[in-house]
């Protein structure tokens, strides 16, 4: 094995570290300036998708990458976090998608953040949510609800299953 002198590795740990804090502003900020404009305003909402982010970074994940065809035509695949997204008349938490660059159909779930408020709903607006949940899969969609709770208490664990769901029905 090499031997490297002392002061080579404290330069290259120093220089890791401003690496490894760059890495991590830029994480930051770029989850912010995402919360912004995408419209992320919940708490439970902002700790999944920071957390489904993480999940990404530290598997390796591809995020959002574009392939182009030989004729020019873009082509998206690895994860892709959508929040606010409208489906017809109704408005859902997350379409989180993810397509390997061999998949014709994109592999999509629909992810609901249902907090402690929708625990108290009244019995017209359960029965609106479920004829919602009804619509969505008529549409096709799969849906995954969590509660506050589950988000709160072990938000990687969430990022886990979604992710898990999202790669078992991907075709490989």
């Amino acid at each position: 094995m090499l031997e490297i002198p002392e002061n080579i590795q404290e330069s290259l740990k120093d220089i890791s570290e401003k690496i490894g804090q760059q890495k991590s502003n830029y994480f930051y900020e770029e989850m912010i300036n995402n919360f912004n404009d995408h419209g992320i305003k919940s708490p439970i909402e902002q700790l999944l998708y920071i957390n489904l982010n993480f999940l990404a970074y530290k598997e390796g994940i591809e995020y959002n990458d574009v392939e182009y065809l030989w004729n020019g035509t873009p082509v998206v695949y690895g994860l892709q976090i959508m929040s606010q997204i409208k489906i017809g008349k109704y408005i859902v938490d997350f379409l989180i998608g993810y397509k390997n660059r061999y998949d014709k159909p994109q592999n999509q779930v629909i992810v609901e953040c249902d907090g402690h408020i929708w625990h108290e709903r009244t019995k017209e607006e359960r029965k609106k949510e479920k004829e919602r949940d009804r619509f969505l899969t008529s549409e096709g969609y799969k849906i995954l609800h969590f509660t506050g709770s589950e988000i709160f208490n072990n938000p990687y664990k969430v990022s886990e299953e979604i992710h898990k769901f999202l790669m078992e029905n991907t075709t490989w």
